[in-house]
């Protein structure tokens, strides 16, 4: 593949990325502390910057670990679980 088109590819993965961190950072605001400890175990490597993208570092690997999180937030219910959970989808291609 052409390095310009991978590198291409690669920015747009790390945007989606940061998007996706952004996103968990602000919905670990709307969780109840003692609700949902493994949707929490799964957006640890999402929210933190320090994760240095080891969980995310392929389009297929961010996607499995969003689907892991949004399996563990099925009771999540509520205007604001609706909107975060559509978000989530849509950034990373899940219809």
């Amino acid at each position: 593949m052409d390095t310009d088109i991978q590198g291409a590819l690669n920015t747009a993965h790390e945007t989606r990325a940061r998007k996706v961190k952004t996103l968990v950072r602000s919905m670990c605001a709307h969780l109840p502390e003692e609700k949902f400890p493994y949707a929490r175990a799964y957006m640890a490597p999402l929210q933190h910057p320090s994760s240095n993208w080891e969980t995310v570092e392929t389009p297929e690997a961010l996607k499995t670990q969003v689907l892991y999180v949004l399996t563990n937030l099925g009771a999540w219910r509520g205007e604001t679980a609706r909107k975060c959970k559509a978000e989530l989808k849509a950034l990373v291609g899940i219809k």
